[in-house]
C-alpha cells in the first residue's frame, strides 16, 4: 500500500508499505504524527525539524547528506532557532551519499543529485514491487559550482528511474519558460555594475541553505570585479563548510573556494567599516533580520539597487517586476528582529527549562558512560580465558536487606589488568601528577590578579519581531537565478520517466493546475491534507528456489535474469519452483530497452560515422539504419552481406540480455 499527504508547503507525507514517511519539516506537521523515517531534500526545508524532532518520541530516523544537514544547520542558525534545539537534532542525522543505498524496514533507499541546492536529493525509494521517487526543486541544467540532477543525465533518463510507480514533483515554474542560464547571469553582471558605476549600492536578500555557495561562486570567478559583502552571522562557518564538500560540486578544487573577493562579516558595524559602493548579500530571502536591516538604511537612495533571485520573493511590492530595474515609490512592511534580555517570569522559566535540560543531560551522560563499563569489562571476559575473582571471597555482604533471592555480593565491578605482548597494558592517565594540572593551571594567572573560578554567564534573551513600515525610493528588479526547472523541462523530461502515477505538490494551485503532462494519465493534484492512494497495481509473490533447479543467470543493469523451466508447488510458503521434467524452452528472448542515444555513442566509439535522421532513426555510415517502432520494436536495416551490418547489430544485442 503507498498513499501520500501533503501536508502543508514544503512537508508531506508518504505512507509506504505501513511505514510512515515525513519528506521535509519546513512547517510543522501535526502533533499527533510521528513518522518512522524524515528525508531531507534541501536545506531550507528544516526550520519545524528542531522543535517537532525535540517534542516527538521515539525518535523517528532522519536521512540527508552532508550538505544537507550542515546548511540546514546554518539555516536553523539564521532563523534564529536556539542552538542546542538545532544541535540535538542535526547531530543525529543519518549521513548518506549519492548513489549510495541504504536499507530502512526492509526499503531500499537511494539519493541522486537534485542540482537546485549544494547536496539537495531526489530520492529513490523502493520495496518489492512499489516504487517512488521524490524529485522536488530539481535542476536539469548544470551550473558554475552545482552538478545537474541525477534525474536526467546528458539528455536520458538512467534505466533504473524509468517508469516507477509514482513519481512525486513540484510544479513550481510551470507557466514561464525561462531564458538560457548564461543570458540570466550576464543581466545580473549589467545590473551590478551599472549601480555600482553610477555610485549606488546593491542589496541581494537570499536563502543561506540553497542558492548562496552558487551565487558567491559565480560572482567570485567572473571576470567582472566588485567588492562584494556577504552579512550573515554565521558566515565563516558557510564558506568554510564548502571546503569539505567538495564531492558534491562539479570539478571543483580547494584552490577554487578561497573565496578571495568576498568579504564575510557577521553584524551591521563591520559592513559599515567597509567603504565604498558595494554589493552586499544578506540573508535573510524574506526580507527579514539582517537583509531587513540593510534594505532600511539603502532604501531612501534611487541609485541603489534591490536584485531580487527568486520568483517567490516578487510579492508585496505594488509593482510587477522584471530584469529591468523599476523605481519603487512604494511602501512595504518590513519585520525587524530585535533581542531584548529575559526577566521577571521569563527569566525564572528560563532558568527552570535549562536545569532540567541539564540535569536530564548529566543522567543520560552517566547511563551511557555505565553502559559502556559494562561492555568493556563484558569484552575483556570473553578476551581472557581467567575467572573474574571476587576480592571479599565468602564473606561479601549485600548492602540491599531487601534481596533475598541469589548470593549475597557486594556491589563493585572489578576491571580485568589486560596485557599485550609487553606485559600488562599501563593507562597513562592513571599517573598524572595532580599538582602538575594545578601547576600549568596557575600560570595563566598574572600576579596579583584575581582568579575568576567561574565563567561569567551571558544574559538570556528573547527575539522580539517588530513590524514597521519602510518607505522604498530605491530600484527593484528580479532575475531569476533559482536553478529550478521551467515549463519546458517540466513537460519534455517528466514523459521520458513514464510513471506510472504522477503527483504535482509544492507549488501555487495555478501552477499546479495549469501543468498538463502528454502521455501520463493517472495524475493526482492534491490540495493540503488531501490524502490520495497510489499503490501500485502489480500484484507480486515471494518465492524460493529448489535446490536443484537449473539456472543460468545473466547480469543485466542491476538485475539478474534466467530462463526457466519450472513448476510450481504451493504445498510450502513461500511457494517453491522446482524443476520441470519437460523442457519447455521457447524461442529466444530479449529483455530491455534500446536506448538510441547509447547507441549512437558506442557506434561512435568504434569507429562508425553514426547520426540521428529523423525520429527514432539512426544511420551508421551511410549504409545501416537502425529505427525504434512503437512498442519498442527495433528495425535493423543494411545490406546483410557486409560487414558493417553484423557489426552494428552485434552492438544493438550487446544492450540487451538474452534469454
Amino acid at each position: 500500500m503507498q498513499t501520500f499527504t501533503p501536508i502543508a508547503q514544503g512537508t508531506s507525507l508518504l505512507n509506504l508499505d505501513n511505514t510512515q514517511i515525513l519528506i521535509d519539516c519546513a512547517e510543522s506537521p501535526p502533533a499527533k504524527l510521528i513518522p518512522h523515517l524524515i528525508l531531507l531534500t534541501h536545506p531550507n526545508n528544516v526550520l519545524s525539524l528542531p522543535e517537532f524532532y525535540a517534542q516527538t518520541n521515539p525518535k523517528p530516523t532522519i536521512i540527508a547528506t552532508l550538505p544537507v544537514i550542515n546548511l540546514g544547520r546554518i539555516t536553523c542558525l539564521e532563523h534564529n532557532i536556539p542552538a542546542n534545539l538545532v544541535d540535538s537534532v542535526f547531530d543525529d542525522i543519518r549521513n548518506i551519499k549519492f548513489a549510495e543505498n541504504t536499507i530502512f524496514n526492509g526499503i531500499s533507499i537511494t539519493a541522486y543529485s537534485a542540482g537546485h541546492s549544494l547536496g539537495g536529493s531526489i530520492w529513490h525509494l523502493t520495496k518489492e514491487h512499489e516504487s517512488a521517487i521524490i524529485a522536488i526543486n530539481w535542476n536539469h541544467s548544470k551550473e558554475s559550482l552545482l552538478p545537474a540532477c541525477g534525474l536526467y543525465v546528458d539528455g536520458i533518463i538512467p534505466e533504473h528511474l524509468k517508469r516507477p510507480g509514482v513519481l512525486i514533483t513540484d510544479a513550481r515554474n510551470s507557466r514561464i519558460i525561462l531564458p538560457p542560464r548564461r543570458g540570466r547571469e550576464r543581466t545580473i553582471l549589467e545590473l551590478l555594475d551599472s549601480t555600482i558605476e553610477a555610485g549606488g549600492d546593491v542589496l541581494i536578500p537570499i536563502d543561506p541553505g540553497t542558492r548562496l555557495l552558487e551565487l558567491l561562486f559565480f560572482l567570485d570567478k567572473s571576470e567582472r570585479k566588485f567588492p562584494v559583502v556577504f552579512l550573515s552571522k554565521n558566515g565563516s562557518r558557510v564558506l568554510a563548510y564548502a571546503k569539505s564538500m567538495l564531492e558534491y560540486m562539479k570539478d571543483v578544487n580547494p584552490e577554487d573556494l578561497e573565496f578571495k573577493n568576498i568579504n564575510a562579516v557577521s553584524d551591521l558595524s563591520s559592513l559599515d567599516e567597509i567603504k565604498g559602493n558595494k554589493v552586499v548579500i544578506a540573508t535573510l530571502e524574506d526580507i527579514s533580520d539582517l537583509s531587513a536591516d540593510v534594505l532600511h538604511s539603502l532604501s531612501p537612495d534611487p541609485k541603489n539597487l534591490l536584485l531580487l533571485i527568486s520568483r517567490s520573493q516578487d510579492t508585496d511590492y505594488g509593482i510587477q517586476l522584471s530584469e529591468t530595474p523599476i523605481q519603487a515609490n512604494t511602501t512595504k512592511q518590513i519585520t525587524f528582529t530585535r533581542r531584548v534580555p529575559l526577566t521577571g517570569a521569563e527569566l525564572a522559566v528560563h532558568q527552570q527549562a535549562e536545569a532540567e535540560r541539564k540535569r536530564l543531560l548529566l543522567e543520560t551522560q552517566l547511563l551511557e558512560q555505565r553502559n559502556l563499563e559494562i561492555l568493556e569489562a563484558d569484552s575483556e571476559s570473553e578476551d581472557e580465558d581467567e575467572e573474574l575473582l571476587n576480592p571479599l571471597g565468602e564473606f561479601s555482604k549485600s548492602f540491599d536487606k531487601h534481596r533475598s533471592a541469589g548470593p549475597l555480593k557486594f556491589p563493585y565491578l572489578e576491571k580485568r589488568r589486560r596485557f599485550d605482548d609487553y606485559g600488562e597494558i599501563i593507562r597513562s592517565e592513571e599517573f598524572v601528577r595532580h599538582e602538575i594540572e594545578e601547576t600549568s593551571t596557575a600560570i595563566k594567572f598574572k600576579q596579583g590578579e584575581k582568579r575568576k573560578w567561574e565563567e561569567v554567564q551571558e544574559v538570556p534573551v528573547k527575539l522580539v519581531l517588530e513590524t514597521s513600515s519602510v518607505d522604498l525610493r530605491l530600484r527593484i528588479a528580479m532575475v531569476d537565478f533559482e536553478g529550478i526547472h521551467d515549463e519546458r523541462s517540466l513537460k519534455m523530461i517528466l514523459p521520458m520517466v513514464n510513471p506510472r502515477k504522477l503527483i504535482l505538490c509544492r507549488a501555487s494551485r495555478e501552477e499546479i493546475d495549469a501543468l498538463e503532462v502528454d502521455g501520463l494519465r493517472d495524475v493526482f493534484r492534491p490540495l493540503d491534507g488531501q490524502t490520495v492512494d497510489v499503490s501500485g497495481e502489480i500484484t507480486s509473490w515471494s518465492v524460493n528456489l529448489d535446490d536443484n533447479i537449473l539456472v543460468n543467470w545473466q547480469r543485466f543493469e542491476q538485475f539478474s535474469i534466467s530462463p526457466l523451466s519450472a513448476i510450481l508447488s504451493l504445498s510450502s510458503q513461500p511457494p517453491v519452483l522446482q524443476q520441470s521434467p519437460i523442457n519447455a524452452s521457447g524461442p529466444a528472448m530479449f529483455v530491455g530497452d534500446v536506448r538510441l542515444p547509447v547507441l549512437r555513442r558506442g557506434l561512435l566509439s568504434d569507429g562508425f560515422q553514426a547520426e540521428f535522421s529523423g525520429d527514432g532513426t539512426i544511420i551508421a555510415d551511410g549504409e545501416v539504419i537502425v529505427r525504434k517502432e512503437d512498442q519498442g520494436r527495433v528495425v535493423i536495416e543494411g545490406v546483410g552481406g557486409r560487414r558493417k551490418f553484423w557489426d552494428v547489430r552485434k552492438l544493438v544485442y550487446e544492450g540487451l540480455a538474452g534469454v
